[in-house]
């Protein structure tokens, strides 16, 4: 297999990792381990170390990148937040930015945080304008 088809499938494979919300550990299992052995058996699965510490950061950049290339042409973007605690009194927003392109609604999480402080409109706001400059 060629250095440029196994960096494609790991690609791939991160993303249905991120997609399916599926643990970095999946790429250790025994069933999933030979069912990648039967459709490829030159592909090599990537570490779980090697998956977590370089591909996905890798993907992530390169999405982000994208994201911000085509924001930038848009001429307006509608930023929405929604906050949420957990069973175990853990609170997170999420931060969804909203606009057209081509006569359609995108949207897209922008990120998804754990919220330490006060819900205070002042922290929140100062959550939100972190995530809007980056």
């Amino acid at each position: 297999m060629t250095p440029l088809r196994q960096n494609m499938i790991d690609e791939e494979l991160a993303k249905m990792i991120a997609k399916d919300f599926q643990p970095f550990s999946v790429v250790e299992d025994k069933g999933f381990k030979n069912d990648c052995l039967a459709l490829n058996p030159s592909y090599v699965l990537p570490a779980r170390k090697t998956l977590s510490q370089k591909i996905i950061p890798k993907l992530y950049d390169r999405q982000r990148e994208s994201l911000q290339a085509e924001l930038s042409k848009v001429s307006a973007v509608c930023i929405t937040s929604d906050s949420r605690t957990s069973r175990a009194t853990s609170s997170f927003m999420a931060v969804t930015c909203h606009y057209i392109e081509d006569y359609k609604m995108k949207s897209c999480l922008l990120d998804c945080f754990e919220v330490s402080e006060r819900h205070t409109s002042e922290n929140l706001a100062e959550e939100l304008l972190k995530v809007a400059q980056e």
